[in-house]
């Protein structure tokens, strides 16, 4: 994931976690099904995965912004959220870094997806 991105190095404990997060979420060989669904036992949804290191404009909430100011930021996904439903974002132009958001437009491959906010 690292090598087919254009992020840095240090971010490799993002794309671990991603990773493991992932695996969590698909079958093996040996068991039919997935890790997600026998600690939960429910079936886990695959509608909310995207392409990691992948370019988005983040839509930043600010109480004190103008009419015409920016609302979105540039960044790229590097994972999931542990404990609530939402992505973390790496923009390197923001004040901190890694951000925490579910409102967000992916750019995957060139296209942008759906062509509308990812709201979770």
């Amino acid at each position: 994931m690292l090598s087919n991105s254009c992020l840095l190095v240090l971010l490799y404990m993002y794309a671990l976690k991603t990773v493991m997060y992932l695996l969590n979420r698909v079958p093996s060989k040996v068991v039919q099904k997935t890790p997600f669904e026998l600690w939960t036992n429910r079936k886990p949804s695959l509608r909310h995965l995207h392409v990691w290191g992948c370019q988005v404009e983040v839509r930043i909430y600010n109480l004190q912004e103008k009419k015409l100011d920016e609302r979105t930021i540039n960044g790229y996904f590097i994972g999931y959220l542990e404990k609530s439903k939402g992505y973390m974002f790496y923009c390197p132009t923001y004040s901190t870094r890694i951000v925490e958001f579910g409102n967000a437009l992916f750019i995957e491959n060139g296209a942008t997806s759906g062509m509308k906010f990812h709201k979770i």
